[in-house]
């Protein structure tokens, strides 16, 4: 089996992801975990 990679992420990507302010860097936020939450193990600082 492999092994999950981590992905280190500062929190302005956390914040991205409800950021209804700016709609199109929400969508991508959120296209971005759809695809790498399979992945990754998500660690949050």
């Amino acid at each position: 089996m492999l092994k999950k990679l981590k992905l280190y992420l500062d929190t302005s990507v956390p914040n991205a992801y409800f950021d209804e302010k700016n709609p199109p860097r929400q969508i991508t936020t959120k296209e971005f975990w759809q695809k790498l939450a399979k992945e990754v193990q998500h660690v949050l600082f």
